[in-house]
């Protein structure tokens, strides 16, 4: 089958488990048990577990997207999101340096790795990385307000 009949295939069961009110878990469960090499859907439930506080589930689905594309850029920033809302600092800032290198283009790990260092006391690493994330961002990004209000905070101190 190829990749647009897969993704539509997925789409279209998406849909109809949903409307069924299945909850996320066993819809992404069943579409990577039809399409287990997915990195899309891979990140999508890495993400849907992290919001749910299953950090360690996030990670372990990072590392399968980073197992078949290690250089996807996303997958260590997410990975560095959970590590960071799981209480491994270091972890997240190693993961969001990587997304850094292979991607710097995204403002996304720039601001992750400021917030980290905020976290850590690194307050002119934090900095630097905020100054950078805003640059990258540009004036219409959803998340530039919120890193400008961090970056502001940070600066005051």
């Amino acid at each position: 089958m190829a990749w647009n009949d897969e993704a539509r295939s997925a789409t279209k069961y998406y849909r109809e488990a949903i409307d069924a009110g299945l909850g996320p878990d066993v819809i992404f469960n069943e579409a990577l048990s039809r399409m287990p090499d997915s990195i899309e859907l891979l990140m999508a439930r890495a993400s849907a577990k992290r919001e749910k506080e299953d950090n360690a589930g996030s990670i372990a689905d990072c590392d399968a997207v980073l197992r078949l594309h290690p250089g996807h850029a996303g997958a260590y920033d997410a990975r560095g999101l959970a590590r960071q809302h799981g209480g491994d600092i270091g972890g997240a800032i190693a993961d969001y340096t990587k997304a850094i290198e292979l991607d710097g283009a995204s403002p996304s790990p720039w601001s992750n790795r400021g917030f980290a260092r905020q976290f850590q006391g690194d307050t002119k690493g934090a900095i630097a990385d905020l100054e950078r994330a805003i640059e990258i961002a540009g004036p219409n990004h959803p998340s530039r307000p919120l890193i400008q209000r961090m970056l502001d905070l940070l600066k005051k101190e």
